[in-house]
């Protein structure tokens, strides 16, 4: 013990002494770091670095300060050394790093304070090229902040400077190129695209006189992007070709090339060329394929699926779109709304497909995936409109902190006013643009709606199956044949009563339990006589539930009949039953039980009825999604329970299916 209490103490006093020596040892370096940054700034001649070039006084403060550029205390006190000497190079120097540094901090109101203090510097004088770049650093950190009128403001500005130097400043026009590219993108995100079009063209020419090819890539890839949207397919072809000749000859990068391969694929599919769009999306994937980019492979194999689908190669391209939807779950959250858009294009052709084949709930289930993600895309761009709308808005509250930032002078009365107004305006615009949005949405979810409710159509009228259909004549053609005349039309009309229920139901979301009831009264009546009237069925509603004021969904308790029909009493000799019970056993819910006396589930299984199986699964698994809908309207969700039945000798008699529906 004593042992234990000694290493305890030891391991104590060493951590003690080890965070105090780190402590002493980081406050020596912190002392010495500042110490060595003042003894700099004390000896450094600024006199004779402001007698160099501009280019070697860059190069001598960089020497000199770069070890500290992003220690932004002591970049404010080089900023106000350098103000002090009147050393106009030495502070810009100061300012951006204290801008860079806020930017890669994503503080991006503090980052152009700087550059505006840096704007103030210069706007003066005659440095154009640093003017420039201070321009051009503005209008991105606008552009950040979602500030487009600003951004676009500064940019032009960076523009207007060639103007000022018509000359030949290679350096001055390598930044007004980037500055018409980050104007095009700007205008891309804007959909205007001819403007966009105009910017890309005039960088596109300053990257051709500068041989600039990384960025003549990429200004022609969005040049041509810009042109697709405005139906030139042609043109954008001709651009992403030149893009793509550039990425060949110039650069390593294998994404690189398969993106721009992978657009010119999606500009054949535009075109209706889908052989040709197949044989470079496949270059694309095998390029892709090389990266770890998740989210552009998948992209490309959603691509090359639809075109094949196009093409009959339809094995293909369920494979290559399933591929593509897999690894598009597994990559970034961050997704562009653009590949949003062609997940949704490529899950709703492989629904069709599915639906082309008779698998409706596969069918279903993707439109559903498709509808899920449109209103994710459909969230993405009406967040984007009503920030357009609210772009004054924002404008005033975020210019205004940087105002704040420059002086700390109360806003007058005026400004107040003026800035109430704008916010009121504003507001009202967005409530009018809502209720615009709203009623929007509400067409586009009918639309998706009708959709949905036509594939559940499908599938009830797929439940009700040729063979049921077939049998059911059979045996009224049976009676006739046996003379019972009065058998025959009896069955008849219940038979066509039937089948006028089942066709007016599909066209409803849902029917009161009392129409429902007698719908499966009359299924029953039917398939009964099929069974020689052998089957004992009986409906007990609980006094306390009014069954023509509760709705359910339609048909939706022929799949568990029918289950027990063919399931559980179609081999059983005699002695067949099928009880619905209908009680309120929980608050808000009607509860619903199916109970036959068959031959369990078990033996049922053993008995391996293929055929039947499949179809009753089918048919369960719809109505499980069927279910879940409906009970979503409510915000609540269903409850499905299946019990196996035991009598006294623990052997199978009978399954009860409860159904708790929310009302």
């Amino acid at each position: 013990m004593k042992d234990l209490k000694n290493k305890v103490g030891f391991i104590f006093n060493k951590t003690i002494f080890s965070y105090i020596f780190c402590l002493t040892f980081s406050g020596i370096a912190c002392s010495y770091s500042q110490n060595a940054f003042e003894n700099i700034l004390d000896t450094i001649s600024i006199d004779r670095i402001k007698r160099l070039d501009e280019t070697s006084q860059l190069k001598e403060l960089r020497y000199a300060f770069d070890n500290y550029a992003s220690d932004s205390t002591k970049m404010k006190s080089l900023s106000e050394r350098m103000g002090e000497e009147n050393f106009l190079i030495g502070n810009i120097y100061a300012l951006t790093n204290l801008a860079r540094v806020h930017d890669e901090n994503t503080q991006h109101v503090q980052e152009i304070y700087f550059l505006k203090e840096a704007e103030k510097l210069l706007i003066e004088t005659d440095e154009l090229y640093l003017l420039a770049r201070i321009y051009n650093k503005l209008g991105l950190a606008y552009k950040k902040l979602d500030l487009v009128g600003p951004s676009l403001n500064y940019l032009n500005k960076t523009i207007d400077l060639t103007e000022k130097e018509p000359g030949d400043n290679f350096k001055l026009k390598k930044i007004i190129a980037n500055a018409h590219k980050n104007m095009g993108e700007i205008l891309t995100s804007l959909r205007q695209y001819d403007l966009a079009i105009i910017a890309f063209n005039k960088a596109i020419q300053i990257n051709k006189e500068q041989e600039n090819h990384f960025f003549l890539a990429i200004n022609y890839q969005e040049l041509a992007y810009a042109k697709e949207q405005l139906g030139l397919l042609n043109e954008a072809l001709i651009d992403y070709n030149k893009a793509a000749f550039i990425y060949e000859n110039t650069f390593e990068s294998e994404l690189g090339k398969a993106i721009i391969y992978s657009c010119i694929g999606e500009l054949y599919m535009a075109k209706g060329m889908y052989k040709e769009a197949i044989v470079i999306l496949k270059d694309a994937a095998k390029r892709a394929e090389k990266t770890d980019d998740k989210l552009h492979i998948a992209d490309i194999y959603m691509n090359l699926g639809k075109s094949q689908s196009f093409t009959g190669q339809i094995n293909l391209a369920k494979t290559n779109i399933l591929k593509g939807i897999k690894m598009s779950e597994e990559g970034s959250e961050s997704v562009e709304v653009r590949m949003f858009e062609n997940k949704i294009n490529a899950i709703k052709v492989l629904s069709d497909i599915y639906q082309s084949e008779k698998n409706f709930e596969a069918a279903l289930r993707l439109y559903k995936t498709a509808d899920s993600l449109k209103h994710r895309v459909s969230d993405k761009r009406n967040v984007s409109y009503l920030n357009g709308l609210l772009l004054k808005y924002e404008n005033e509250t975020k210019l205004n902190l940087v105002k704040e930032l420059e002086s700390k002078e109360v806003l007058s009365a005026s400004t107040q006013t003026n800035v109430a107004l704008t916010v009121l305006l504003s507001v009202i615009a967005v409530l009018l643009i809502t209720v615009l949005l709203f009623i929007f949405h509400r067409q586009q979810q009918s639309n998706q709606e009708k959709k949905i409710l036509a594939l559940e159509q499908n599938m009830l009228k797929s439940q009700m199956n040729p063979h049921f259909i077939f049998n059911s004549l059979n045996s009224i053609k049976q009676y006739i044949i046996g003379n019972e005349i009065e058998n025959a039309v009896y069955y008849l009309n219940k038979f066509a009563k039937l089948i006028r229920k089942i066709l007016d139901t599909s066209n409803k979301k849902d029917i009161s339990l009392a129409e429902e009831l007698e719908t499966m009264t009359t299924y029953m009546t039917i398939e009964n006589m099929r069974f020689s009237n052998e089957i004992d069925f009986k409906i007990n509603v609980a006094d306390d539930i009014d069954s023509k004021k509760i709705r359910v969904p339609s048909l939706i308790l022929q799949p568990f009949i029918e289950n027990s029909l063919w399931h559980g009493l179609s081999s059983k000799l005699s002695n067949k039953k099928i009880i619905i019970d209908v009680k309120n056993t929980i608050p808000d819910y009607v509860s619903i039980s199916i109970t036959d006396n068959g031959v369990g589930r078990k033996i049922s299984k053993e008995r391996k009825l293929k055929e039947t199986f499949r179809r009753r699964s089918v048919g369960i698994e719809i109505t499980k999604e069927r279910l879940f809908s409906f009970a979503k309207r409510f915000n609540r969700s269903f409850e499905l329970k299946i019990e196996d039945l035991y009598d006294e000798q623990n052997v199978a008699s009978g399954t009860k299916i409860i159904l708790n529906i929310p009302v």
